[in-house]
């Protein structure tokens, strides 16, 4: 019955019509669920910037200006009598991003040193732009990986882990 409204349909030249609807989706919102990947980039960028301190230290001065440019100018800043330590930053994973924080999970390298922790970056949007309006701090990494209190292995079940089948 169906094949023959099928073939009447074609024969008489019935067109089906589809409607396209174009949609744009302005700002990514994360209270929705999406990455602001403006943010991100921003952060990310910071970052980089903040693990990378130089060796030398006539460059210091150019690092604590390219750390400033990130903030509303009011980061600490290096002092007198306090000494920066040279770092390398060899990874940083983006773990959470809010609305007002990003949390990174770093690896970096001073001293010779590798040092695994999570780095949290305070910042603040206004428009399309972004500033880093507090002091970043660090916290202990804690374990992802949970871990099974009952475990059982083939082979060892007990009689209330076997299944019943029914004849």
């Amino acid at each position: 019955m169906l094949n023959v409204a099928l073939i009447a349909l074609v024969g008489s030249g019935f067109q089906p019509t589809h409607t396209i609807i174009n949609r744009t989706e302005t700002t990514q919102n994360t209270t929705s669920g999406s990455l602001d990947y403006r943010a991100k980039a921003y952060l990310d960028s910071f970052v980089q910037t903040y693990f990378n301190v130089p060796k030398e230290d006539n460059a210091l001065s150019d690092y604590n200006k390219n750390i400033q440019a990130y903030s509303d100018g009011q980061l600490p800043t290096l002092a007198q009598g306090q000494q920066l330590n040279p770092t390398q930053l060899k990874s940083a994973t983006l773990l959470e991003l809010t609305s007002s924080n990003a949390s990174y999970a770093v690896t970096y390298v001073t001293a010779g040193k590798t040092h695994n922790t999570i780095f949290n970056v305070p910042y603040q949007k206004s428009g399309l732009t972004y500033v880093v309006n507090s002091q970043p701090y660090f916290t202990a990494i804690q374990k992802l990986q949970g871990a099974f209190k009952d475990k059982v292995q083939l082979g060892q079940l007990t009689p209330c882990h076997k299944l019943k089948m029914k004849p």
